[in-house]
């Protein structure tokens, strides 16, 4: 009855609040089938090097509409997907590449239970953990890495099962001092703990975790490698200074030492005032049992845009290290933002200056960086328009749109393949890329980045169309 009850809770708090209906509750016993991509709402590439490109491409499926009794997490073999994407081009001279491959035919390496409701996924500084954020619980979910191993994905001894250790964890001095994860996260945000936090102890080992919440809040974790998460601290972002402002992503800058959070504003009655990112900051505690704690920043406001507050994602750019980029809803577009820190003993800046709007297509929700051959890249899936946008990061020239999506949500950049990965939330599959293309110079006659082959069978769930 326990199950039911929450199964009947969350798929009315979800659905509902869309505008949309179909629970299956009479399927709650279900478990995914294996090798089963539905409703892809996270997908993560292992590590590479200029020498080694990634081995498995990691994606989260949410099981959006409580079909099944949980989600999944799978690793897919990217050396295999390669062989059989260039065979089916080789077959296929003519460029109308459309090939449709079944996850369980030799590309599946791993598979393991996650909680349902995926919202977010991202791996430790030396990719040997992976955090996994969903609606349906207040932890994250912690699944060990082993990319050396043909079956990377650890989490507990059964198979496809993972264990409490790794999805229910408790911290008992954050009880102590009456701290508790906040539910509803929507991004995280990582990195070593020696280059997040200013003036750290020497000895402190592991990484920081940084999780914003949609009810308002940034949540600090510390993961030393040694067992479960250690909470820090929680910051309820910018207290009553931003009412009813959601966090929708988040992204830490090591120059300025602060993390920035994207904001969606759902008071209509602010849409009158300027855009903002949220911004809060590390500091040494001082003390051993939680070595970080939390401090609000303060907004800073975006000048030189339109004053809809819907920002939906942001990442640092790799080209300019000054500078975020910005999914903005309002107007649709990707915003370049100056934020550098103060100069010459000024104090912290309360305005950022967008230097660059890119139109990009309707409902922007990702954005991802990286290289593709000398160039650094900013790519943009826009959920609406069904498009993805491919941007030079260092000039914002617009290089290539790729269209025939029916919902691009997260994306991985595979740059040694050349090929860009991207969960396509509405049909169920993930579409393969192929984006050597914009290294030829694509001109009218030659075609420009494209999908070459689709993994999964695409299935549209009737509501989400």
């Amino acid at each position: 009855m326990r199950r039911r009850a929450k199964s009947v809770f969350f798929c009315t708090l979800i659905l509902s609040s869309l505008g949309l209906w179909g629970c299956n509750l009479d399927n709650l016993g279900d478990e995914p089938p294996r090798g089963f991509i539905y409703l892809p709402a996270g997908l993560m590439l292992s590590a590479s090097t200029a020498d080694e490109p990634p081995r498995f491409m990691y994606v989260v499926n949410s099981n959006f509409d409580l079909r099944y009794n949980a989600g999944s997490l799978q690793a897919f073999d990217l050396d295999a997907l390669d062989r059989a994407v260039n065979e089916c081009a080789e077959e296929n001279r003519l460029g109308a590449i459309r090939c449709e491959l079944d996850p369980n035919d030799g590309f599946l390496a791993d598979e393991v239970f996650v909680p349902s409701l995926a919202t977010f996924v991202a791996s430790n500084s030396d990719h040997s953990r992976m955090y996994i954020a969903t609606r349906t619980d207040t932890n994250l979910a912690v699944i060990d890495l082993d990319e050396g191993s043909d079956r990377p994905i650890s989490c507990g001894d059964k198979d496809r099962v993972c264990d409490a250790e790794h999805t229910h964890w408790e911290d008992p001095i954050a009880s102590q001092r009456r701290l508790g994860l906040p539910g509803e996260a929507v991004g995280i945000a990582t990195g070593r703990a020696q280059d997040l936090i200013p003036d750290a102890d020497p000895a402190l080992e592991g990484d920081v975790v940084l999780v914003a919440h949609r009810g308002g809040q940034v949540t600090s974790l510390l993961d030393t490698g040694a067992g479960e998460l250690q909470l820090q601290d929680v910051i309820d972002l910018g207290g009553t200074t931003l009412p009813l402002r959601e966090p929708t992503g988040i992204a830490f800058d090591p120059g300025t030492h602060l993390a920035y959070v994207s904001i969606y504003a759902r008071d209509m009655l602010e849409l009158s005032d300027k855009k903002v990112l949220g911004r809060v900051g590390l500091q040494n505690s001082g003390s051993e049992d939680f070595p970080s704690s939390l401090f609000d920043a303060g907004p800073i406001s975006l000048e030189g845009v339109s004053l809809g507050r819907d920002t939906r994602g942001i990442a640092l750019n790799p080209a300019n290290p000054s500078e975020a980029l910005v999914t903005s809803r309002a107007p649709n577009g990707l915003l370049w933002v100056n934020i550098a820190g103060p100069q010459n003993g000024e104090s912290e800046p309360t305005q950022a200056v967008v230097k660059h709007n890119t139109t990009v297509g309707r409902g922007p929700s990702r954005v991802i960086t990286g290289t593709l051959g000398d160039r650094t890249v900013a790519i943009v899936s826009c959920f609406d328009s069904r498009q993805i946008f491919i941007m030079d990061a260092t000039t914002s020239e617009l290089l290539s749109v790729i269209h025939n999506f029916s919902g691009p949500f997260e994306m991985g950049l595979d740059s040694a393949r050349k090929r860009l990965y991207v969960a396509d939330f509405r049909s169920s599959v993930v579409r393969i890329l192929d984006l050597a293309p914009i290294l030829d110079g694509a001109t009218e006659t030659l075609p420009t980045a494209s999908i070459v082959a689709t993994l999964g069978h695409p299935q549209l769930v009737q509501e989400l169309q």
